[in-house]
């Protein structure tokens, strides 16, 4: 992703903030197995990326190593993946020598740091080969879309990776364009284009840079494609479960609902799962759709 290789990705209030509870968390030796979450293109794995050079740096531990999971993991690859930073293939393994290695492998090291990106669905880490539990100085840390998997997964501590302010997304999107965007003739359909981004970093950077050196028109283009689109995003507003009760009611959303009170207890229910799984947040005390699902399709320029 493009935005790992920004400079001074930290200054980002939000990011930063990740950053520094995440680390305040290592830094105390009770915990040793984080949940960061935040929805989808809000920078888990780029933050993830650049805590490891910075952990690695620090020497905070003997080897940083980072794995993906994905939606619908294969363990062999999720295994084969922490094996390379020992630079081990595990084509020729078995399962069960696959996690055996894993264990000598991680057992061996003094401090060690496991980046487990991207977790859908719990994972057993014994089950890939991890004695987290069973050796002094093995941290993990999953990063995931759904605060309630890191519950789910038994973290000990979780971060919550928030959208960007408004002033940080407008500087993170002007420098992926270029700076292009400080001309007359491109900076009012710039603004427009970032506003619809929805202060997520991949939006930002991916529209970015695919609209840097671009003229108007093709910047005029994106932008009624992203207001035409429902699947780009949902236009921010606050709502409230009395906001949405008559709508429930009356388009019967919910089937075998026997009175008023059963519909707002699944109501409530339902919001509250969409809220963990960051597809909905809560703002002061209140309810508010956001910018939250991104379906990036190759843009005709």
């Amino acid at each position: 992703m493009a935005f790992a290789t920004l400079p001074n990705f930290n200054i980002f209030e939000s990011t930063n903030a990740a950053r520094k509870e995440i680390i305040k968390a290592l830094e105390d030796k009770k915990f040793n197995f984080i949940g960061v979450y935040g929805m989808g293109g809000v920078g888990k794995t780029t933050l993830m990326q650049a805590m490891m050079k910075e952990l690695k740096n620090e020497r905070f531990f003997d080897r940083v190593v980072m794995a993906t999971v994905s939606q619908n993991p294969l363990l062999k690859n999720i295994q084969n993946e922490i094996a390379e930073s020992w630079g081990f293939k595990l084509k020729n393994y078995s399962e069960s020598e696959s996690v055996g290695l894993l264990w000598r492998l991680i057992q061996q090291e003094k401090r060690i740091l496991l980046i487990l990106d991207d977790v859908w669905e719990p994972l057993n880490l014994k089950d890939v080969g991890v004695p987290y539990g069973d050796k002094e100085g093995c941290c993990v840390i999953i990063t995931t879309r759904f605060s309630d998997m890191c519950d789910q997964m038994n973290t000990q501590y979780k971060v919550e990776v928030k959208v960007l302010s408004e002033a940080n997304a407008w500087e993170l999107f002007r420098v992926s364009t270029g700076d292009c965007v400080d001309s007359s003739e491109l900076n009012a359909v710039a603004k427009e284009i970032a506003k619809e981004c929805g202060d997520l970093p991949l939006a930002l950077v991916t529209l970015g840079n695919a609209l840097q050196n671009k003229d108007r028109a093709i910047w005029n283009v994106a932008l009624d494609q992203m207001k035409k689109s429902m699947l780009w995003r949902i236009e921010d507003f606050i709502v409230s479960e009395d906001d949405l009760l008559p709508y429930v009611l009356s388009e019967d959303i919910f089937e075998d609902i026997d009175n008023m009170e059963e519909a707002r207890n699944r109501l409530h229910s339902v919001l509250d799962t969409l809220e963990q799984s960051c597809l909905l947040l809560n703002v002061d005390g209140k309810t508010q759709v956001s910018g939250c699902t991104i379906l990036f399709e190759r843009w005709p320029f």
